[in-house]
């Protein structure tokens, strides 16, 4: 009767945060469907669970690539670095969605995270011709390591010599396509650029 909860959640997928693994194994072990709706399970604890609860179900349940690659996404999207980590050591791309992680984590202002995607673990710094550039102002303010932002910076340029208004909305045009990807949605219409964004995980 305890667990009814963690019941309720995975069979139905409720926006709730779920960081009981022994809740988790009992429901599984009475049948209940860990893998349900796309391991929805995985994006949820990405965005609401605790990183410990998250190591730990992904040490012990199989998720797919592309649902590491979402829950990825989710975790740099609202900056928890340990999750972050967890899911990359569990084989989760960086790079997935056009480093699509590395995109969001500096769209939501999260720099040493997104400085730390692109030195430590590879993430395509020069994704989308520019769209690290677009929020170098607000880096050089906020990194305060001067190596990390040397290294950041190192071989990054705009195409253009001038970035004008033009070309950076070409660039945060391509961000958009990168999350209508993401969404596997074509219908996903953003019309501005607001500082932060939020990925849904029920799109």
């Amino acid at each position: 009767q305890n667990y009814n909860p963690y019941f309720r959640f995975l069979s139905r997928n409720d926006a709730a945060a779920v960081s009981d693994l022994k809740a988790i194994d009992l429901l599984v072990k009475h049948g209940a469907n860990l893998y349900a709706q796309n391991e929805k399970i995985l994006l949820v604890s990405a965005k609401f669970g605790d990183p410990i609860f998250l190591r730990d179900l992904i040490d012990k349940y199989e998720f797919s690539q592309i649902s590491k690659n979402k829950a990825l996404v989710i975790a740099c999207s609202i900056g928890i670095r340990t999750s972050t980590l967890y899911l990359i050591r569990s084989g989760a791309e960086v790079n997935a969605y056009n480093s699509l992680c590395l995109q969001i984590a500096l769209r939501n202002h999260h720099f040493d995270l997104a400085t730390e995607l692109a030195i430590d673990f590879e993430a395509n710094k020069r994704v989308n011709s520019g769209f690290l550039l677009l929020f170098k102002e607000e880096i050089e303010q906020q990194v305060t390591h001067k190596y990390s932002k040397k290294m950041l910076f190192d071989n990054v340029s705009l195409l253009d010599s001038v970035a004008t208004f033009i070309y950076k909305q070409r660039i945060i045009n391509k961000h958009y396509s990168d999350l209508r990807n993401f969404y596997g949605n074509e219908s996903v219409v953003l019309d501005k650029f607001p500082s932060k964004t939020n990925i849904e995980i029920d799109k």
